[in-house]
């Protein structure tokens, strides 16, 4: 085992009326066991942490059982950490619990990613551990969007006040942004195109702003909690995701139906799949916290599955079909979804194809001099340039 890892566990008092039964973790590490050397105060373990199963096992109000401490760094060698529970119901620490671990140095343990290089957010880690300063600034801008990020939401596609026309509110919902009420018309229907005016109608549906918001709080928290062993980053990252992806009660479906969808012309569109593009991003967030006990392995198997199930539908429904056809900004984006998405699911040669398309792709839509044809012809041209732009840099990390 590594220098810079992390004790966690569970400890409850099954005699506590209410609660845990337990309200502190105080977690020590002896040198060399058996031979008398003194204890090493790792420090107390943040507690409270969920631990669903736990709770399944014993009873729910046991589900917040979960500890946590590190990252612990030590000397190479044989240790024995042991965690005292202190209980509520005794007023006294329990008997401990151990198990007898030998350091050694670090091995390579960069982190896989899909949209940065896990490399260099591998050595920034361990910089910061090494108490090297050059990172010091940036690590605290971090977390100040990380603290921000833990009031945040949870966000669910059930926040929104109107039903998507399967009567689902489970399925995502969001309407185009350049269409408006058509005026020659008693309800407005069907609705007329104006080139770069946004519509602030849209904003009644909030699913794309949700996503955003979600992207944006699991990324800071993910990658904070990765670069400082944070529980509390971790634990909001994985109830952030849990509640969009996974709990049967608020989970989105995993389609794109009525993305973007136009009144009295489309229940949904192609153009829609583009707002799903910052889900490699929350992949990315999901693999940082992957080493917390606030991430158990089957939310990583459910959520894996999750973009499973998204991915064959961007693959063989007749919007995901035509979106790859676009020949745009938005095509970029549905091969940067399609290749993350494969890459994260143990699918190589899916992506491999993909990024071969792709390339194709790139071949067609930009002239020699930069010039893009198909986005000149539009108000919102400088935008949409951009968004190409931003789909291109993912795409070659992914690859």
């Amino acid at each position: 085992m590594p220098s810079g890892f992390t004790v966690a566990g569970w400890a409850i008092d099954t005699g506590a009326e209410s609660g845990t039964g337990v309200d502190a973790v105080h977690v020590y590490a002896y040198p060399n066991p058996g031979s008398g050397a003194a204890p090493i105060f790792l420090g107390g373990a943040t507690y409270g942490l969920e631990r669903p199963d736990v709770g399944a096992v014993f009873a729910p109000q046991f589900t917040r059982a979960g500890f946590s401490i590190g990252p612990i760094q030590l000397a190479p060698g044989p240790y024995l950490p042991v965690a005292f529970p202190h209980s509520t119901v005794s007023g006294q620490f329990s008997p401990p619990m151990t198990a007898t671990i030998t350091v050694g140095p670090e091995p390579d343990q960069t982190v896989a990613l899909l949209t940065s290089d896990g490399a260099h957010v591998t050595r920034v880690r361990d910089s910061l551990r090494r108490g090297e300063p050059r990172f010091k600034d940036a690590l605290a801008a971090l977390e100040a969007d990380a603290n921000r990020a833990l009031a945040v939401g949870p966000m669910s596609v059930m926040d929104k006040p109107i039903t998507p026309p399967s009567g689902d509110k489970h399925d995502y919902m969001s309407q185009a942004p350049y269409w408006w009420p058509n005026p020659s018309t008693a309800n407005g229907r069907p609705y007329i195109r104006r080139d770069g005016q946004r519509n602030p109608e849209i904003d009644r549906i909030p699913d794309r702003p949700n996503l955003g918001r979600l992207d944006d709080a699991v990324s800071s928290l993910g990658l904070a909690y990765f670069l400082t062993s944070r529980e509390d980053y971790a634990q909001h990252a994985a109830h952030l995701v849990r509640v969009w992806f996974l709990d049967p009660g608020t989970r989105m479906n995993p389609n794109l139906r009525f993305g973007q969808g136009i009144p009295g012309i489309a229940k949904g569109r192609p153009a829609g799949i583009v707002e799903t593009r910052f889900l490699p991003d929350i992949i990315d967030g999901v693999t940082f916290v992957r080493a917390s006990a606030a991430w158990s392995t089957s939310d990583d198997a459910a959520f894996k599955a999750w973009m499973r199930e998204y991915l064959d539908w961007l693959l063989t429904s007749p919007l995901g079909l035509e979106e790859n056809r676009r020949g745009n900004n938005q095509e970029t984006w549905y091969d940067v979804q399609v290749a993350a998405l494969a890459l994260y699911t143990e699918q190589p040669e899916l992506a491999r194809s993909n990024f071969e398309d792709a390339k194709t792709d790139i071949r067609e839509e930009f002239e020699p001099d930069g010039r893009q044809p198909a986005r000149t012809r539009t108000h919102a041209r400088v935008g949409l340039q951009r968004l190409q732009f931003d789909g291109l840099h993912p795409l070659g990390l992914a690859r």
